[in-house]
């Protein structure tokens, strides 16, 4: 093959044929010399590139045929010695002559790509860079090890919106040249966006295999097996070292009043990924189920991290279905005294999905606890109950008060969202019920996240007229301080206590300590599952008051439950 570059007068940049050109007549010795110059990294690519040039030619092009200009970037030094980047525009087309022409223009871009590569404001790489670093690792040696961890300021908005966003820059550029001081030289470390950071950590950037190429498939996979648990330990343990090194030196040096803590999410590659989006997103996985554990929490991919997520993220999309299309229903499990009257029942939420299935409630509701879609279903369900109490009414029926479940997140008022007290009200007053009609009931858990806050949300219900229970007691903490400072009229004995009864010596020491304290506390109680006359018999010689289970009744139907009202005495 001849070739030659032609010069173009109308080009911002033209380059002259290279001298070896006209001397060969080829562009052989131009393009190795070219090569030489060139990054190590940025070689293997550029070969391709003028490869598939090649191809062109061999594969035949007719006359007057002019191909698409391509393109491709590389970095070679500069007259100071400095690497800087440049890209390279060609085509390639047969003139009438019959010589294959290819012309081009090669234009230094340094500070496009720059611009393009780096983060402004931590001055290191950014995901652009990470992604194509990444890519040729895995081009380079498909076999290599080595772990990508994601970092993430936990509450960092909140930093921006306390403190503004200067403070919040700061914050960046601490992690960034706190973690700088701290990474060997051989790693990688980039600002993805806003407050995430990626560590790149592998043990040959330039991607030589490592073992011996006359081992076997099975040591190959035993060492492989064993290199991705060691680089799994190694990873934590950075992390928590780094951690720890981050809220130190940033409470040491910064003058905000905070907490500085991090979340981190990692992924060990050994083989089998292909692309380095793929290892990327594995990372943003796991650091996406250590933001949903907490503050400071860490997390190692696994693909059943994936799924778990995956589920969940269904699981928003059609609890938003269900909200839209009220998929819900209310059952109601009556609450009797001592002497078997009808004294309340507890509204209990069901979701039957399209295929018949019903769904369980300790599945969905904790997710839905945390997207906050807990706010819209906790709306239906008070809203469901007020009006079935008035539809009882209406029917000449005494109906007993009904059993809410309260959540968490009802607790925590925003300003989009009103407080819980006025809630309830506004719900009871479209209605025509009045609030003695309704008791609350809120697990120890729930109240643990803000102590203050939730007191004063109950105490305002309880001041408006609603009843409130303890739900689950005994399987949370602090229960007899909650009990002192709530204003409870209720203690729920959890389940679990009275499953094992009377056969249980623990069981009954447990619940005979419950009874005990709210005895002294004056509190009525209630034990919940109970399902045999056994338990029944214990639960009454003990003193327990009120009693919910199988053996009175399983959830019922609003009409079940109506006739229940109609046969059962209720107390006065």
């Amino acid at each position: 093959m001849r070739a030659y570059n032609r010069t173009n007068p109308d080009a911002c940049f033209t380059h002259f044929t290279a001298p070896e050109v006209w001397a060969t007549g080829s562009a052989q010795a131009y393009l190795s010399d070219l090569l030489s110059q060139l990054h190590s990294e940025d070689q293997p690519e550029m070969i391709s590139y003028i490869q598939a040039h090649l191809k062109k030619c061999h594969q035949g092009i007719g006359l007057n045929e002019i191909q698409r200009f391509t393109s491709n970037r590389f970095r070679a030094r500069n007259a100071q010695g400095n690497w800087g980047w440049h890209e390279v525009r060609s085509r390639i087309y047969r003139h009438e002559s019959g010589l294959v022409i290819t012309e081009g223009v090669m234009t230094e871009i340094t500070e496009v790509m720059e611009l393009l590569l780096k983060d402004s404001l931590t001055q290191l790489p950014n995901r652009l860079a990470t992604e194509q670093r990444l890519q040729l690792i895995l081009d380079r040696n498909p076999q290599a090890n080595l772990v990508v961890i994601n970092l993430d300021v936990d509450r960092f908005q909140s930093i921006n919106d306390m403190f503004g966003q200067v403070s919040g820059d700061a914050v960046l550029q601490h992690v960034a040249n706190t973690l700088q001081r701290q990474l060997p030289s051989s790693a990688w470390l980039a600002r993805l966006e806003a407050d995430e950071f990626l560590l790149m950590l592998h043990p040959d950037p330039t991607g030589a295999a490592s073992g011996s190429t006359t081992a076997t498939d099975h040591a190959k996979a035993q060492r492989a097996a064993h290199s991705e648990t060691d680089l799994a330990s190694q990873a934590e343990a950075a992390v928590l070292h780094w951690q720890e090194m981050l809220m130190h030196t940033f409470a040491k040096r910064s003058e905000l009043p905070l907490r500085l803590t991090v979340s981190a999410g990692a992924a060990v590659y050994s083989g089998g990924v292909t692309y380095a989006k793929q290892l990327l997103q594995q990372a943003n996985t796991a650091l996406m189920e250590a933001k949903r554990r907490g503050p400071a929490s860490y997390c190692l991919y696994s693909s059943g991290i994936s799924e778990a997520i995956e589920q969940r993220l269904l699981m928003e999309k059609n609890l938003d279905l269900a909200i839209e299309r009220k998929d819900f229903e209310l059952l109601y499990q009556p609450q009797m005294d001592r002497n078997g009257r009808l004294i309340a029942a507890e509204a209990l939420l069901r979701w039957s999905l399209p295929d018949g299935r019903v769904m369980d409630p300790d599945f969905f509701i904790p997710i839905a606890e945390q997207t906050g879609q807990i706010l819209a279903v906790s709306q239906w369900v008070l809203e469901t109950a007020c009006a079935q109490l008035r539809h009882w009414q209406q029917q000449g029926l005494q109906p007993p008060k009904l059993a809410l479940n309260l959540s968490a997140v009802q607790l925590e008022p925003t300003a989009e969202e009103p407080a819980l007290v006025n809630v309830l009200l506004e719900a009871c007053r479209r209605h025509g019920i009045t609030p003695d009609q309704l008791d609350l009931e809120i697990t120890e858990t729930a109240v643990l996240h803000d102590k203050e806050l939730a007191l004063q949300q109950l105490n305002a219900v309880v001041s408006a007229g609603f009843g409130l229970a303890i739900d689950d007691f005994g399987t949370g903490y602090s229960c007899l301080q909650t009990l002192q400072r709530f204003p409870v009229h209720f203690v729920k004995i959890d389940k679990s206590f009275v499953q094992q009864l009377p056969d249980s010596t623990m069981d009954r020491q447990l619940v005979e300590s419950v009874l005990m304290i709210a005895r002294q506390l004056q509190l009525q109680t209630v034990a919940e599952g109970v399902e045999t006359e056994a338990q029944w018999q214990l639960l009454q010689e003990l003193g327990c008051d009120n009693f919910q289970g199988y053996l009175f009744a399983k959830p019922l139907t609003s009409n079940a439950m109506a006739e229940l009202m109609k046969a059962a005495p209720t107390q006065s």
